[in-house]
């Protein structure tokens, strides 16, 4: 594995932080982030499955990369966050491929992932530093906020 790719998915490094993909998950993410902007893409998500059924993928990609940034605050992989994806989404085919056809809403795969969402977002976040930067909100450095 390249040192870029290997620092933007490890969440450290300046070039993870400063350029592409790697800033979308590099660094942490405290529980009032994470609710603020995953929140908001939940009920994007829930409105879209309402509206247009299936168009609710568009939000799957911005919740996945919130849900990395909040494992990293955890001090946890954000490979995570892929497995918990697909093993809901897993779920999900396999109900609908047993159940009869006006039951199949996803809606284990659907509960597992909630329960996934919901314990990422109330679970405290490593205190001080870890491998992938500081403990967000204790710097008094600005920069890193408005960057």
């Amino acid at each position: 594995m390249s040192d870029r790719l290997q620092a933007a998915t490890g969440g450290k490094g300046a070039l993870a932080q400063k350029r592409g993909f790697g800033r979308w998950i590099a660094g942490r993410a405290r529980r009032r982030e994470y609710w603020l902007w995953a929140g908001a893409f939940l009920v994007l998500t829930f409105v879209l499955a309402v509206v247009a059924p299936g168009s609710e993928l568009l939000a799957a990609i911005p919740i996945t990369l919130f849900m990395i940034r909040r494992l990293h605050d955890l001090g946890r992989s954000g490979w995570i966050a892929i497995l918990i994806n697909f093993i809901t989404n897993f779920v999900g085919r396999v109900e609908a491929f047993i159940a009869p056809p006006p039951a199949d809403s996803g809606i284990v795969g659907a509960g597992i992932f909630m329960i996934a969402f919901v314990v990422l977002g109330v679970l405290p976040g490593q205190k001080g530093h870890n491998r992938f930067g500081p403990q967000p909100g204790t710097t008094d450095d600005l920069s890193e906020t408005f960057s």
